[in-house]
């Protein structure tokens, strides 16, 4: 599910259920949630409060899109993002990615 509330409702109602969160982008600087329109979207919320969150809650995986998982890395290399970093640091249980292509 893209929505962090639907995602945390199924992980309290049903401890068992495989949960899968995903966003879009990141945050403006100390944001939660991206804004679309001038208002806050729940549908892209890939803030570091929601993540940890949804962590502690169990959430099963998290999938952001491929481009917020790599970064440029020395030499013409690709590395880990700081997204990256960030889920495997608070004990992600699976990190999985999507794209449009």
């Amino acid at each position: 599910t893209f929505d962090h509330l639907v995602a945390a409702y199924w992980k309290k109602s049903r401890p068992l259920l495989s949960v899968e969160y995903m966003w879009e982008s990141l945050p403006a600087e100390g944001q939660n949630c991206s804004n679309k329109n001038g208002a806050q979207y729940r549908g892209d919320c890939g803030g570091p409060g929601v993540l940890h969150h949804l962590a502690t809650l169990g959430v099963d995986m998290f999938s952001p899109p491929i481009h917020l998982l790599i970064a440029n890395g020395p030499g013409h290399t690709i590395v880990p993002s700081e997204t990256a970093a960030m889920l495997r640091d608070m004990n992600a249980k699976s990190i999985g990615s999507w794209s449009l292509e």
